[in-house]
């Protein structure tokens, strides 16, 4: 991949046009001399598409999914990247964004990509597939409905398991405005980006890349890494212990977003009834309190309701408070 001697960057931008089925570079290098990042070149770029007295799910709102500098290279934490653009679950709409892990941004980058900037809506439902610069618009008709894991699984099978994946589940179809995006390694983005997805009619975006993203001083970020993992040992595990305890569940292994030189409790956990889910942090404990209400203590349900929350992408920071609403309209005879 030619680079034109920049340093973590590729210097392209892909802008997509799903109602027209076009695509088209641009320069990244019109942002990074004046912003800082991906988002900061993220905000940039939705300043620029700004789309005045149009709601989130307008078709001209742009959906920008962008990286920095550090993906797709060894430095650590190098496999972050962010999707931003017009809110739908913030009152007033705004701008937001939401970082993400996995291996979807170092794909995109490997792929010739410093980020997406998609617009317009798809006539029926589409994933997109990105392989070292080139872009195909494919037919997902056969993904609608599906949840998120399916719809991962789905797209392996066609195009291969060395691809990074984004995509939303049933609520993002649906319009729900706190929807989720989903990527590998149990990587999840809130703020109501997968209903966006939904309103483009867009399931997915696939891409894998063969390129290599150059940097200025190889030697000193391999001595930065190496240091980080002498302070911390296996990250989060050596500094805060065992991965969180979920009740009748085991952890099977531990799981790492690409090129992650630190750790935390992102693992793969398996249930006594044999389920197997990707567990971090608080979206593992939103259901506790009615898990404890209905059996007297914890059971696998907390973590049967994050696996259907992740396959639905229904973002587990809002649940609780559909779920307290909901027995308000039962206890006040609003339901049965």
């Amino acid at each position: 991949m030619e680079t034109n001697g920049r340093y973590g960057w590729t210097g392209k931008l892909l802008e997509v046009d799903l109602s027209e089925r076009t695509y088209s570079a641009r320069e990244t290098e019109d942002y990074t001399n004046r912003f800082i990042g991906g988002k900061g070149v993220g905000g940039r770029i939705y300043w620029d598409n700004l789309t005045a007295g149009k709601d989130a799910f307008h078709e001209d709102s742009p959906l920008i999914l962008m990286t920095g500098p550090l993906a797709a290279t060894p430095a650590p934490s190098g496999s972050r990247w962010l999707i931003c653009g017009k809110s739908p679950s913030l009152y007033p709409e705004c701008f937001a964004s939401a970082n993400l892990g996995g291996s979807f941004g170092a794909q995109l980058k490997k792929a010739g990509y410093d980020g997406l900037i998609i617009k317009g809506k798809s006539c029926d439902t589409t994933y997109l597939l990105i392989t070292d610069g080139k872009l195909e618009f494919r037919r997902a008709s056969h993904l609608n409905g599906l949840p998120v894991s399916a719809t991962m699984r789905a797209i392996q099978n066609e195009v291969g398991k060395k691809v990074g994946i984004v995509t939303t589940g049933i609520g993002g179809e649906n319009r729900v405005r706190f929807a989720t995006v989903a990527t590998d390694a149990g990587g999840s983005g809130s703020v109501g980006f997968g209903a966006i997805m939904g309103s483009k009619n867009l399931k997915a975006i696939a891409v894998r890349g063969s390129g290599v993203i150059p940097v200025a001083h190889p030697d000193t970020i391999r001595s930065i890494r190496q240091k980080i993992k002498r302070m911390t040992g296996e990250g989060y595990f050596n500094l805060y212990g065992s991965p969180a305890p979920l009740a009748e569940t085991e952890v099977v292994k531990k799981i790492q977003c690409r090129g992650c030189s630190q750790g935390c409790w992102r693992s793969l956990y398996r249930t006594t009834s044999g389920e197997e889910g990707i567990r971090k942090c608080q979206s593992s404990f939103f259901y506790t309190l009615w898990d404890k209400r209905a059996h007297g203590d914890l059971s696998q349900a907390t973590f049967l309701a994050t696996s259907f929350a992740n396959d639905y992408s229904l973002c587990t920071m809002e649940l609780p408070g559909v779920l307290i609403w909901l027995e308000q309209c039962i206890e006040n005879g609003i339901i049965s």
